[in-house]
């Protein structure tokens, strides 16, 4: 799944970086440290952001999206 910095997370779920950093940092959010740009940042899986906060907003509508395009372009069971 996708790698999201803290930041990017903060944003998607409407927390601050703080709160992102301060769940990092207790081991309420399982996350890696990579460099990026020659500093240390948090990266934090989608799947993980899911199981601690939820489904976004953002990410709930996408998938409600997805399914009504599916189910748009299935062909219509026939009953025989």
């Amino acid at each position: 799944m996708a790698l999201l910095t803290a930041g990017e997370a903060a944003r998607l779920y409407g927390k601050s970086r703080v709160t992102i950093y301060k769940h990092c940092r207790n081991g309420k959010l399982t996350a890696d440290k990579q460099e990026r740009g020659g500093r240390q940042v948090y990266v934090i899986d989608m799947a993980e952001l899911v199981r601690v906060y939820g489904r976004s907003e953002e990410h709930t509508s996408e998938l409600q999206s997805q399914a009504y395009l599916v189910c748009r372009l299935l062909p219509a069971k026939k009953n025989i």
